[in-house]
């Protein structure tokens, strides 16, 4: 039995090795009027947060110090519907200059018109092949924006592969 949780647990450590992103992510509900259910959004940002950091977006292996630095920021401006929200994304990401102790942009984007619905408790899934729901297929399209933005830094065309999955 022992043998067993050692296995596991070298197995969980090494496929934290896997995740690419460092990903914040912020829920900003103030301008939602009325009273607002703060653990519907507390929730929101956990869910996303795990989803971002989580998912293996590549077949590549990354150390957890070379993963690409990134943060999402969602502005609710709109409660539709009990789990239908209209809001506004802004995705930034950044890389380390080579030989430096400093970091340089790469990528900064705003969408201004994000609608999507989210259940508290559920849990986020992405399968490149079936559109699930907006709001996983927004968040993957941007992990690929990012990850090709990030390569393209690196190399010429670095990104290409990425840039098309995010395009599927």
């Amino acid at each position: 039995m022992k043998q067993v949780f050692t296995i596991l647990f070298v197995l969980r450590f090494f496929s934290l090795w896997s995740q690419e992103l460092n990903c914040q992510i912020e829920i900003n509900y103030t301008q939602i009027q009325g009273s607002a259910n703060k653990q519907i959004f507390d929730q929101m940002q956990k869910s996303i947060f795990e989803f971002m950091n989580s998912t293996r977006w590549t077949n590549e292996t990354y150390l957890p110090q070379e993963r690409i630095e990134c943060s999402i920021l969602i502005i609710i401006s709109k409660v539709l519907a009990t789990d239908e929200y209209q809001a506004s994304i802004q995705v930034s990401s950044r890389r380390p200059v080579y030989k430096s102790g400093y970091y340089t942009p790469v990528l900064n984007v705003e969408d201004e018109n994000f609608q999507f619905k989210f259940q508290q408790f559920s849990q986020l899934e992405f399968n490149i092949n079936t559109f699930q729901n907006n709001l996983t297929a927004v968040l993957a399209y941007y992990a690929y924006v990012i990850l090709a933005s990030d390569s393209d830094s690196f190399a010429s065309m670095g990104g290409t592969g990425y840039w098309q999955k995010a395009q599927q």
